[in-house]
């Protein structure tokens, strides 16, 4: 979801792999401390993440109410009036960074459900075959769109799990 609020566009492969190391650095499963270190390395990596070249570019000279519309205009969610209202009065007077509203946006209910799917088929894409959804052999998001199809219709998420492991292309990923 960082990717789809910042730039409106679903993270590539290899970017993805690289931020995702960071996001669980030292994050041991079951463990005591588990959510607490995740939280950590999620603030951490959003203050990172606007410090990055590309995000500065982007919004370095927005307002604080641009910056705000400009992120939820890429998560494609509207946030009540007085949620957006909260947010710019926050930035503006110094009790929340833009990392940290980057964040809220990226947690936001409403978001987490709408990018559900799209998330879960992506990840299979990354998972199974190593590779984006629109490089070859597809070169196009036709196969993407197919299985969001098949989870939005089916309901049922694990048709992603079956059709990717016996997919011929996942077994030749397995064997490199």
């Amino acid at each position: 979801r960082f990717y789809v609020a910042s730039y409106g566009q679903m993270p590539r492969y290899a970017e993805f792999l690289t931020d995702v190391e960071a996001i669980g650095r030292g994050v041991v499963a079951s463990s005591l401390d588990e959510q607490a270190k995740l939280e950590s390395n999620l603030d951490e990596f959003a203050r990172e993440r606007v410090a990055r070249s590309k995000f500065a570019a982007k919004y370095k000279q927005l307002t604080n109410e641009r910056f705000v519309d400009e992120l939820t205009a890429h998560a494609g969610i509207a946030l009540e009036p007085s949620e957006r209202s909260s947010l710019i009065d926050k930035l503006g007077g110094g009790l929340m960074s833009r990392a940290q509203v980057l964040l809220a946006i990226v947690n936001n209910g409403q978001f987490a459900e709408k990018e559900e799917n799209r998330s879960l088929v992506l990840l299979h894409y990354f998972g199974y075959l190593h590779r984006n959804p629109d490089d070859p052999p597809d070169k196009n998001l036709d196969g993407f769109h197919f299985w969001l199809r098949e989870v939005e219709v089916s309901g049922d998420p694990g048709r992603l799990q079956r059709g990717f492991m016996a997919s011929g292309e996942n077994k030749t990923a397995e064997k490199k």
